[in-house]
């Protein structure tokens, strides 16, 4: 009986708050109480979350700074890449190019003509390379050993499911170098082919070979960035 008391206590606040005031000018001491109420009175933890959602002031949306972007607001584009079998029809906003094969080191045959096929778009495309961490046959000493020098590349071996093996793990240093590598062979690759962009995007797929060592993802990522 209690319970269902204070949950309707509460609910009739949630109510009477949008009509008068705000949850703004609740301080964090009032909806705490309510919610120390709440939880005194054993109420599921659904309705709590919900009444501690509606009582705690949301934070107002802002519109990201897209000045210097390629993109127009609205505009529709497409991914193409080394499946693409068929274009889309022209008139469209714009394409992001895929360089790579769906992994580091690898790199897409057709990204010549596709990026030629994406100048039809109203926008100029953009490029984009895929990353995973340094496992199997590209964790080579050439692409893990520079720009930084590492006293270790390699340290004790794991089991890969994606990769389908077990490999050496890569120490954070070797896989910033591993990414830095990559990013530099893709867009080496891109200007072979005369395919060139205002900017870069960076495509973490779930499905590639990562570590369960965060910071060795981590250091992929940011290497591919200082490159770019």
């Amino acid at each position: 009986m209690k319970r269902t008391c204070i949950q309707a206590l509460v609910i009739a606040i949630l109510f009477v708050i949008p009509a008068t005031t705000s949850a703004a000018s609740l301080t964090s001491s009032q909806i705490n109480a309510i919610l120390g109420l709440l939880r005194a009175f054993n109420a599921e933890e659904s309705l709590i979350t919900s009444v501690a959602g509606a009582l705690t002031p949301a934070v107002p949306l802002t519109r990201p700074d897209t000045s210097g972007s390629p993109y127009t607001s609205s505009n529709l584009g497409y991914d193409i890449s080394f499946t693409t079998r068929d274009y889309p029809p022209i008139g469209f906003g714009f394409a992001v190019v895929g360089v790579t094969r769906g992994k580091a080191f690898t790199y897409n045959e057709r990204t010549r003509s596709e990026y030629s096929f994406a100048q039809f778009g109203t926008t100029r495309p953009t490029l984009y390379l895929n990353l995973n961490a340094p496992y199997g046959s590209t964790a080579t000493s050439e692409n893990m050993s520079t720009p930084r020098t590492c006293d270790t590349l390699l340290g004790a071996t794991t089991t890969s499911a994606s990769s389908g093996g077990t490999y050496p793990e890569p120490t954070a240093c070797a896989s910033y170098n591993y990414g830095y590598n990559t990013a530099r062979g893709a867009y080496t690759y891109a200007a072979g082919v005369g395919a060139t962009s205002p900017l870069w995007w960076l495509d973490v797929e779930e499905a590639n070979s990562w570590s369960v060592d965060v910071a060795v993802n981590t250091a992929v990522i940011q290497g591919a960035i200082d490159y770019l």
